[in-house]
C-alpha cells in the first residue's frame, strides 16, 4: 500500500480510503471463507469414501494434533501481528509497522522450522499418547506444513492489521484448492498400502497448498506494503522503537493470545485422547472407537461452516477494536461490540436450528456411510451459538487487553469438560454423547464469565437475550416451515427415481428456502437493516427477492 506525496491530512485521507471497514472486511473474509469451507466439505465427503470409516477416524486424529500444534505455533503470533500493526498504523508509525512485520517473519520462520522438526521426530510418541498409533506416518508427513503455515500466518496477520482482507481471502482459496487436489491424488495412490499410508497421502496437500499460498502473498506484499515517500511524513514516522522494544510488544500480545487459543483448541485434543480411551474402557473395540471419534470429527466439520463466518467477523473486528482502544474511543468500542454480537447471533441462531432440524437429511447427503451420526448433530447444534458468542467475546477481550482473565475462564471450562468426559463417555449406552455434554459445558462456563467481565470492564448494558430475541423468533418460524418442506420435496423427487439424489436435491433446496424465509421474517421483525446488507457482496444482494429488500428499506424510511 503506497502512500504518495501530499499534506499530512491528504496522506491520512488517502491511506484511510484504502483501508476496509469492519463491514467490508467481514464481507470479503466471509465470501472467501465460505468458498474454502464448501471445498473443504466436498473434500471430507470424498476422503471419507477413500479412507473409509476407520481410516477417516485416524485421519481426523492426525488433524487434531496438527491443528493444536498450528495454533500454539502460529495463531497467537498472527493475531498479535494484526493487533500490533493496527495500533502502529493508528498512531501513524509506518516505519515501525514494516520493521515489526520483518521481525515477526524472521522469528516465525525459525519457530516454524523448529516445531516442524519436533513434530516429525515425536510423531510416534504423539500417536501413542492420543491412542491412535496408526497416525504416526501421517503426522510425519504433515510436519513440514507447520513451517510453511508459520510464514503464511505472518503475511495474513500483516494484511489483517492493515485492514486489507482481500489477500487473506484469496490466499485461503488458493491454499485449499491445492490442498484438496494433491491430497486426494496421494490418498488414492497410497491407500492400497494400508490405512496408515492412505492417511499420510491425505495430508500431503496441506504443505503444498501453504507453499503456493506463500508465493502469492509475497507477490501481493511487494505491491501493497506500506512505504513513505513524503519528506514530512518520513520525519513524522521516524523510527521511535528499537527492535528489542518492538519484539517485547509483539510477545506481550502473542503469549497470552497463544495460551488462550491453545486452550480453546485443547478441547479437541482432550476429546481425542480422553474420549477414545474412555470408549475403550466402555467396552468398544479399537476399530469402533476410532469410527465413533470420526463421528465427532464430522460433526465438527459441519458446525465449522457457520463458525467460519463468525471467525471472519472476529478477524475483521480485532484491528478495529484495537485501534479504537489505543485511541481511547470508548463509545466507538461499545458501538462495535453491540453491532458484532448482533451479526454473530443473526448468523449463529438460524444455523444451529437448521442443522438440528435437517440433521438427518444432511448426513444422508454428505456422509451416507456414517449417516447414524445425525443424532449427534441434532443434540449438539446448540454448540454453534455458544461457540460463536465465545469467539466474539474473546476477540473483544483481546482488543481491550483483557485476555488473561478470558484464558483463565477457558481453563475452568476445560477442567469441567475433562471431568464430564472421563465419567460419562465410558458409560456404554451414552458413549460419545458424553463428549457432547462436556463440550456444551466447556463453552457455557467461559461464555457466562466473559459476559460478566465485559459488562464490568466497559460499563456497558449488554443483554444477549435482547439481542438474540428477533433472530430466535425468525429462526424458529423458519424451522417450523422447513421441516415439512423438506419432507414434501423428498417425496416429490422420489417419484422420479434415485433416493440419494432425491434426498440431496430436496435438502439443498430446503436450505436455500430456509435462508429466504429467515431473512424475510427477520425483515418483518425489523431485526435487519441497511447496515447489515453492507456485509453482503452486491452480487449476492441481487439474488435476494425484492419483497425482502423492500421490507428492509421500509424500516430505514420509517
Amino acid at each position: 500500500m503506497r502512500i504518495r506525496d501530499g499534506s499530512r491530512n491528504g496522506f491520512n485521507e488517502e491511506y484511510n480510503m484504502k483501508k476496509q471497514s469492519v463491514s467490508n472486511g467481514f464481507a470479503i473474509l466471509t465470501v472467501g471463507s465460505m468458498i474454502v469451507k464448501i471445498i473443504s466439505l466436498l473434500y471430507v465427503i470424498l476422503i471419507t469414501l477413500v479412507l473409509e470409516k476407520e481410516g477417516y477416524g485416524v485421519y481426523s486424529a492426525v488433524y487434531v494434533i496438527f491443528t493444536f500444534i498450528y495454533v500454539v505455533t502460529n495463531s497467537g503470533i498472527s493475531v498479535a501481528t494484526a493487533k500490533v500493526l493496527s495500533e502502529l498504523i493508528a498512531k501513524r508509525r509506518y516505519k515501525d509497522t514494516e520493521r515489526s512485520f520483518k521481525l515477526i517473519l524472521l522469528f516465525m520462520a525459525l519457530a516454524g522450522l523448529i516445531m516442524s522438526i519436533m513434530m516429525y521426530f515425536f510423531a510416534v510418541p504423539l500417536s501413542i499418547l492420543v491412542k491412535f498409533p496408526k497416525a504416526a506416518i501421517a503426522i510425519k508427513t504433515l510436519s513440514p506444513a507447520i513451517f510453511f503455515t508459520s510464514i503464511l500466518s505472518v503475511y495474513r496477520g500483516y494484511f489483517q492489521g492493515s485492514g486489507n482482507m482481500i489477500p487473506t481471502a484469496v490466499s485461503q482459496i488458493i491454499e485449499q484448492l491445492i490442498n484438496v487436489a494433491s491430497s486426494m491424488l496421494f490418498a488414492g495412490l497410497l491407500m492400497k498400502y494400508g490405512i496408515e499410508y492412505g492417511c499420510a497421502g491425505a495430508t500431503v496437500g496441506t504443505s503444498f497448498g501453504a507453499f503456493v499460498s506463500i508465493i502469492y502473498m509475497m507477490c501481493i506484499y511487494k505491491k501493497n506494503k506500506i512505504t513513505i515517500s513524503n519528506e514530512e511524513e518520513l520525519q513524522f514516522t521516524n523510527r521511535s522503537f528499537s527492535a528489542k522494544i518492538l519484539m517485547k510488544k509483539i510477545l506481550k500480545y502473542a503469549i497470552p493470545i497463544t495460551i488462550c487459543l491453545g486452550m480453546q483448541n485443547a478441547g479437541s485434543l482432550i476429546d481425542m485422547a480422553n474420549v477414545k480411551d474412555r470408549l475403550l474402557v466402555g467396552g468398544f473395540s479399537e476399530s469402533i472407537a476410532s469410527t465413533l471419534f470420526g463421528v465427532i470429527s464430522q460433526f465438527n466439520t459441519l458446525i465449522s461452516v457457520p463458525i467460519t463466518i463468525i471467525s471472519a467477523l472476529s478477524m475483521a473486528l480485532l484491528p478495529s477494536i484495537s485501534a479504537s482502544n489505543i485511541l481511547g474511543e470508548g463509545k466507538e468500542i461499545q458501538r462495535k461490540i453491540i453491532y458484532s454480537f448482533r451479526i454473530c447471533l443473526i448468523i449463529a441462531i438460524p444455523s444451529a436450528i437448521r442443522l438440528a432440524i435437517l440433521g438427518k437429511p444432511i448426513y444422508d447427503m454428505l456422509f451416507p456411510k456414517m449417516a447414524e451420526g445425525y443424532k449427534f448433530m441434532v443434540f449438539g447444534s446448540i454448540i454453534v451459538v455458544l461457540w460463536s458468542i465465545v469467539l466474539i467475546q474473546t476477540t473483544i477481550l483481546q482488543g481491550i487487553g483483557k485476555l488473561y482473565k478470558a484464558t483463565m475462564y477457558i481453563l475452568v471450562g476445560i477442567i469441567f469438560k475433562v471431568f464430564i468426559n472421563y465419567n460419562v463417555v465410558s458409560i456404554h449406552n451414552i458413549n460419545i454423547y458424553g463428549a457432547l455434554l462436556g463440550n456444551i459445558t466447556y463453552f457455557i462456563i467461559p461464555l457466562i464469565l466473559n459476559h460478566m467481565l465485559l459488562r464490568r470492564t466497559l460499563k456497558i448494558k449488554l443483554s444477549l437475550f435482547r439481542i438474540s430475541l428477533k433472530p430466535l423468533i425468525s429462526a424458529l418460524i423458519m424451522g417450523i416451515m422447513i421441516y415439512p418442506s423438506q419432507y414434501l420435496l423428498l417425496k416429490l423427487f422420489e417419484l422420479f427415481g434415485n433416493t440419494y439424489l432425491s434426498n440431496a436435491l430436496s435438502t439443498f433446496l430446503t436450505i436455500i428456502l430456509g435462508g429466504f424465509i429467515y431473512v424475510y421474517i427477520l425483515a418483518l421483525t425489523k431485526g435487519i437493516d441497511d447496515q447489515d446488507l453492507g456485509l453482503i457482496p452486491p452480487s449476492i444482494i441481487k439474488l435476494i427477492p425484492k419483497v425482502i429488500l423492500k421490507k428492509i428499506k421500509k424500516k430505514r424510511c420509517n
